[in-house]
């Protein structure tokens, strides 16, 4: 299957994405929506070779990002809004290629030095707000 773009969109009833997300080996674009009862994707994560962007949003009890998100080498854009009970990215941090990351209303995530931030030497646009227990950024 050559299926280049993915919406799951007010999935009410969603609680796990299904197997086999890496095996779509033209996903591009990523996106999840309104899918409240959404926890966590699945091992072992998601396609490496071509996706470019994720946007992930209103998935009030997802608590967790893939795992290995730090070797999705095509990733341009990063966007997580609305997701209340992520509390850190996985181990690894972000890929250094990101060119956009956007984290809105994710009330429960901290920056850490874990993230990484300090690699993102391709980043033109950074948005984070509405995060109401940040109190500062890591050093450095």
């Amino acid at each position: 299957m050559k299926l280049k773009e993915l919406v799951i969109s007010n999935w009410w009833t969603l609680a796990i994405l299904p197997e086999g997300l890496h095996n779509l080996a033209f996903l591009v674009h990523l996106e999840i929506d309104s899918c409240p009862l959404l926890q966590s994707f699945p091992e072992p994560g998601l396609p490496v070779s071509t996706l470019r962007s994720i946007r992930i949003s209103n998935c009030q009890n997802l608590n967790r990002l893939p795992n290995r998100m730090y070797s999705l080498t095509c990733l341009q854009e990063l966007s997580i809004n609305g997701c209340t009970s992520i509390m850190s990215f996985p181990e690894g941090g972000l890929p250094a290629n990101l060119m956009s990351l956007s984290i809105l209303d994710c009330e429960n995530l901290k920056p850490s030095s874990e993230w990484g931030l300090h690699k993102l030497t391709c980043l033109t646009d950074f948005s984070f707000g509405r995060c109401e227990s940040l109190v500062s950024f890591p050093e450095g």
